[in-house]
């Protein structure tokens, strides 16, 4: 059974069945695929082979030829697919796709420059817009991982976290602006804010602006809103409350416990926990 409307839609059907064109030479190219839907102007035209592909939009999956499985919508979404089992919803969602299976794309721009990477989420304006071969990324928010072009196995939740990562895998930061700035590997950030300015690897920050100045540091932990806020190139670092350790820059090896313990700027290996007059007894 076939449904067409539209200048030259399946004008190729040779034994395919079950499929529906609808807009100028929708499905134009098909012979033998089946259960395909095409709404548009030159939707899914180069489909030849492929089967149970959705395209609904100006070009959608434009020259999908064998590719199965597949859902577009919006304009050249997907357009120059060839593979299995992806979905685009948006313009220009997944524009580049070639070859990359499992990706699902919500947004306008979302994955549009995405060729053979596969298993990526994006959901957001332009986020994972650069993203060529990395795989399994997700990123949810306006320009979510928007630079990230081979980097892989990150999480970013919020307007512009990990905007800058390239390359760097492993990644999570949630929140707005969280490891903006990284291409490293391996940081966890939680919070607005926190690592925005980070450019190294292997620390942690929960918190609002946790951590938000680290450059060079590594190994740092920071738990707690601004903690270890001011920090810059210090490494192996611990701060535990709010503001904890919220004024070392350089110094090393610190360990500071409690609400506004604060520590001094670029003391080393120094433990402090509590704050003097506050903490009487043990």
């Amino acid at each position: 059974m076939r449904y067409r409307r539209g200048r030259w839609s399946l004008s190729s059907l040779n034994g395919g069945g079950d499929n529906t064109a609808i807009g100028f030479s929708a499905l134009g190219s098909e012979s033998t695929g089946n259960s395909n839907t095409a709404l548009g102007s030159q939707a899914l035209l180069g489909n030849n082979t492929g089967n149970d592909n959705t395209a609904v939009g100006y070009e959608a999956l434009l020259t999908n030829s064998t590719g199965k499985q597949n859902t577009a919508t919006g304009s050249l979404a997907l357009e120059n697919n060839t593979a299995d089992n992806n979905t685009a919803v948006g313009f220009e969602a997944l524009l580049s796709n070639n070859i990359g299976t499992l990706n699902t794309a919500v947004g306008v721009g979302a994955l549009a420059e995405n060729t053979i990477g596969s298993d990526n989420t994006a959901t957001g304006i332009n986020a994972l817009l650069n993203n060529i071969n990395g795989v399994q990324n997700t990123a949810i928010g306006t320009f979510a991982l928007v630079s990230n072009s081979s980097g892989s196995g990150n999480t970013a939740n919020g307007f512009q976290a990990l905007d800058s990562n390239k390359a760097g895998a492993g990644n999570t930061a949630v929140g707005e602006n969280a490891l903006f700035s990284s291409d490293a590997n391996d940081n966890t950030a939680v919070g607005s804010l926190a690592m925005q300015e980070n450019t190294t690897a292997f620390n942690v920050a929960n918190g609002s602006r946790a951590l938000n100045n680290n450059t060079t540091g590594s190994n740092n932990t920071a738990d707690g809103t601004t903690a270890l806020q001011s920090n810059s190139k210090g490494s192996n670092n611990v701060a535990l409350g709010s503001s904890a350790g919220s004024l070392l820059t350089t110094g090393s090896n610190n360990i500071d416990i409690g609400a506004n313990v604060k520590g001094k700027a670029g003391e080393t290996n120094t433990i402090r926990v509590g704050q003097q007059g506050t903490q009487k007894a043990t």
